[in-house]
């Protein structure tokens, strides 16, 4: 019996070692990969200002920053907390 969970144990342990490593991995990638679409999507400035392309990019995120805004709004609104009882 105590060889058996033993075993259950070590493997246990192994399979959050494993799983451990594989999500730090994935959140390091997942940075590396989110940086490179980001930096391609939108144009560095830098010193020149064109703001005509300025305007189309604002332009293009306004809707993605109201879509994220009315979703922050219906999740908070949708979670009520813990309901008292007695």
């Amino acid at each position: 019996m105590e060889y058996a969970l033993r075993k259950a144990l070590l493997v246990a342990v192994g399979l959050s070692s494993l799983f451990t490593v594989a999500l730090f991995f994935v959140m390091l990638e997942a940075l590396r990969v989110i940086n490179v679409v980001l930096v391609n999507a939108f144009p560095d400035w830098g010193l020149t200002f064109d703001l005509e392309k300025m305007r189309e990019v604002a332009e293009f995120l306004r809707p993605v920053g109201y879509v994220g805004f009315v979703a922050v709004l219906v999740g908070c609104s949708a979670f009520q907390g813990p309901q008292p009882t007695g």
